[in-house]
């Protein structure tokens, strides 16, 4: 199948997951605003939200993480007392998430352009129930 603009529907769903990994925010933004509004493609609409919604998870867990020391201080300055995340493990975990993050993008990138679909259960409910 292709799309509106010529080229397979398994290349632009890895060009979503791709641009979720390498481009940020701005490009995928664009690009799956583009998608969801011009192309009737299912496969490709669905890489397009679950590529955005990948990308706003994985953010959201590293915010969290990465603001973990400040929860502690708040707590510690309301208790008079210092509190801190022993050996930087917020550090770790930002790692390991940022490494999972792109062994996940990687590897629904190579199964969008096979045409394949990795389900996630609370993502595939969401876009099925639409």
């Amino acid at each position: 199948m292709k799309t509106k603009l010529g080229i397979s529907a398994g290349m632009m769903g890895a060009i979503l997951y791709f641009t979720a990994l390498f481009g940020g925010y701005v490009p995928l933004f664009i690009a799956a605003g583009y998608v969801l509004i011009k192309e009737e493609n299912t496969f490709v609409r669905k890489a397009a939200f679950k590529s955005t919604v990948l990308l706003l998870f994985f953010s959201a867990v590293s915010t969290l993480l990465s603001s973990f020391n400040e929860i502690l201080s708040i707590i510690g300055n309301l208790f008079d007392t210092f509190i801190k995340v022993p050996l930087n493990f917020d550090d770790i975990f930002n790692s390991i998430i940022s490494l999972i993050k792109t062994v996940v993008f990687v590897i629904f990138g190579i199964m969008a352009f096979k045409q394949e679909d990795i389900r996630i259960p609370p993502i595939d409910d969401a876009i099925d129930k639409k």
